[in-house]
């Protein structure tokens, strides 16, 4: 994904699209968040996000077999992050950034069989990610 440099603190306008597909037996049953945000990384380190903590934009989703739902994926402002990984209001400087567009998945996915429920991945939080993309900020 090509992504124009962008000034420090300005919006970047990303052409992103995600979707969440399954392809195993069964119903996949998750809690996620309705959005895609964004961990930008500078030497390995991560140094940025667009995730701030909410409860207003989290669903339960079922997904059947070889189907899937889309995911928004929008405009956003590089800036720094705390020790705890939330996004700060403090632009990042200039540089160049990886940036990794993941999902936020709430207590881990769950599928339905006629055999009955059992979990795809452990419990508990953790970020599905997509592939990651290249950002100047300049």
């Amino acid at each position: 994904m090509d992504v124009a440099p962008v000034q420090v603190g300005q919006e970047a306008e990303v052409g992103a699209t995600a979707r969440l597909r399954y392809d195993g037996p069964g119903v996949l049953h998750a809690g996620l968040d309705l959005r895609i945000n964004y961990w930008v990384v500078r030497d390995g380190v991560v140094v940025g996000t667009t995730w701030v903590p909410t409860d207003g934009a989290t669903t339960t989703l079922s997904i059947g077999s070889g189907s899937g739902t889309d995911l928004p994926a929008g405009p956003f402002v590089l800036t720094s992050c705390d020790e705890w990984g939330i996004a700060t209001t403090d632009p990042l400087p200039a540089g160049t950034y990886t940036v990794y567009p993941g999902v936020w998945l709430l207590d881990g996915l769950r599928v339905w069989t006629p055999g009955g429920w059992f979990a795809a991945t452990p419990g508990g939080e953790q970020v599905v990610f997509g592939e990651p993309f290249e950002v100047s900020v300049g």
